[in-house]
């Protein structure tokens, strides 16, 4: 069978059941993670919420640092506008990572559920199968600020 003819640098088509590669054109090439972040990050506030750890009508307080305005490092990226002080539930931040592509949200959450994006940091890394000593790790729950950090894409497919 012939590989479809896909627009992309890089790409990965797999059978879900199986995980079986149906198709994939540069598949091994390190890459930009881009909002692969944002997907590990939801996979760590489903374990919080599968561990019964957090719950999806629990109410979040918005720390400063995950001010969209006063961040620099958000600057041209997606938001869900939040402010310090405000009170947003935990489904609606997680809506907002998922929907919204939010970094502010994604700042909160990481507070919310590990009390600092440094400890939320280390949950995404034990999180993402274990990689090698070539891997880059994660820096931050939102992947703003990672300029030059790539990762080898193959350790998500499990």
């Amino acid at each position: 069978m012939t590989p479809p003819a896909i627009d992309a640098a890089s790409y990965v088509l797999m059978d879900y059941t199986t995980g079986q590669v149906l198709a994939a054109g540069n598949a091994d090439e390190r890459r930009n993670p881009a909002s692969l972040t944002k997907l590990m990050t939801g996979l760590v506030i489903d374990h919080a919420l599968d561990q019964h750890k957090i719950g999806l009508d629990d109410v979040v307080t918005v720390g400063k640092d995950a001010w969209a305005q006063g961040n620099p490092v958000f600057k041209g990226s997606s938001l869900m506008f939040l402010k310090p002080g405000d009170r947003v539930t935990v489904r609606d931040l997680s809506r907002g990572i998922i929907i919204d592509s939010g970094n502010d949200a994604c700042v909160a959450m990481a507070d919310y559920v590990a009390g600092s994006q440094a400890n939320f940091v280390k949950l995404m890394n034990e999180k993402s199968a274990q990689p090698g000593p070539a891997e880059h790790p994660f820096r931050n729950g939102t992947r703003a600020g990672c300029a030059g950090a790539v990762h080898h894409r193959r350790r998500f497919w499990r």
